[in-house]
This record gives structure tokens, sequence and C-alpha cells, in this order.
């Protein structure tokens, strides 16, 4: 099977909202899967906040990933079955 290559931001972005295979370079550079905003231009995830209540929608905000160097798409899924 053929590897999926790594994409460095610096030479661009996703072109579609959704998650993705990202690199972190931190005190533990490792990867993680996060999803990408076109809206905000960059990866993160959406926190949603209610009010504590009448727990009823408030808003969401976007918060923005930090040290993400490079990035993929996801694997195709695991579909199961005894296709070996």
């Amino acid at each position: 099977s053929a590897e999926a290559e790594w994409i460095p931001c610096s030479e661009r972005l996703p072109d579609d909202d959704g998650d993705y295979l990202v690199w972190l370079e931190d005190e533990s550079d490792h990867y993680a899967v996060v999803y990408f905003d076109t809206g905000a231009d960059a990866f993160g995830w959406w926190v949603d906040h209610y009010d504590p209540i009448t727990l009823g929608f408030i808003e969401s905000d976007f918060c923005e990933a930090k040290n993400i160097t490079a990035w993929q798409p996801l694997p195709t899924p695991y579909k199961g079955g005894d296709d070996e």
C-alpha cells in the first residue's frame, strides 16, 4: 500500500473542511487528528458553550491548534470483513 505523503503547511493547506492527520512540533513531537476549518483557514477544534442554568446552547468558538507543521488526508476507514 502506498504511504501518504506529509504536506508542509508552509506549502499549502487543505481545500476542504474536515478531519486531517497532522504533525505537531512541540515538546513531544507527535501526530493527531484535527479539524481544518476553511472559514478560519486553520486547524483546530470547535468548543460549544452552554448556559450553566438552562443548559441552552449559547455559541461555538473555534480554537486554533498551534505548532502544526504538516498534514495529510486520513486513511480510508476500515471496513472489516473476511477479504484478507
